[in-house]
């Protein structure tokens, strides 16, 4: 699954340190590769140039028009315009975008699940059970909706898609813990989804119902044959946002 990943923060430079050796493949504009080898602890900078992205390792300034490191374990370090970091498992695709750099993590559907499900649940100390329940609506989501963005990207990590974080698990200090909770969750669950008439449904989820939920076509303004149905909920009514 390919997911782009922190777009919204528009980074124009950036440096990638590698947790386990790995290799990076460049591509020029004539469609010419290249391949280095990057050891353990190796970090390597990205800039933003035009219609390129500029490359310096070791001393040495490559230019490419997008760059791909083997599946590792990495941590992003953006530089500009904002420092920021984040650690990602997966393969790392690097490319410029209108005036920024696009990156673009493919990783393997239920790692995704046990990230974006550590992700959603915000480190909240909820039972396993909710995080499996919680695995099978996103992976539901992710085998329905898997055509949201543009040729090249499957999903995204802001609130168009889901909130997706890596590594990193949850915001706050139990974060790890979500994401291992996630782990489980997506292990234990594992190839389920949420059907109708044989065929998956988008498991649409989100924060907060306000205290009640709406259908799909409700939410969105549009006339379909929902396999929904609405339920009032009063979980939700510590949220700021409950009415």
């Amino acid at each position: 699954i390919r997911v782009s990943v922190l777009s919204l923060l528009k980074p124009t430079s950036l440096e990638i340190e590698v947790r386990e050796d790995a290799s990076i493949l460049f591509k020029d504009k004539f469609g010419e590769s290249s391949l280095i080898d990057i050891p353990k602890a190796g970090v390597i900078k990205v800039n933003k140039g035009g219609d390129h992205i500029r490359i310096h390792w070791q001393g040495k300034d490559f230019q490419a028009v997008s760059m791909t490191m083997s599946e590792a374990s990495i941590v992003i370090n953006l530089l500009k315009p904002n420092r920021f970091k984040r650690s990602y498992k997966g393969e790392m695709t690097v490319y410029p975008q209108g005036n920024d750099l696009q990156l673009v993590l493919t990783l393997a559907r239920e790692d995704l699940v046990a990230q974006v499900v550590a992700a959603e649940m915000g480190g909240e100390e909820a039972s396993q059970e909710a995080y499996n329940s919680l695995a099978v609506c996103v992976r539901s989501y992710i085998v329905s909706e898997n055509s949201r963005h543009r040729r090249g990207i499957d999903f995204c990590d802001n609130t168009h898609c889901f909130l997706f974080r890596g590594l990193d698990g949850a915001f706050g200090p139990n974060g790890k813990k979500s994401l291992e909770f996630g782990k489980v969750a997506a292990r234990v669950t594992a190839k389920r989804v949420i059907a109708f008439n044989g065929k998956p449904v988008p498991g649409y989820f989100h924060s907060c119902c306000g205290g009640r939920t709406l259908m799909p076509s409700e939410a969105w303004n549009e006339e379909k044959n929902d396999p929904y149905s609405n339920v009032v909920c009063s979980y939700c009514q510590t949220s700021s946002f409950y009415t």
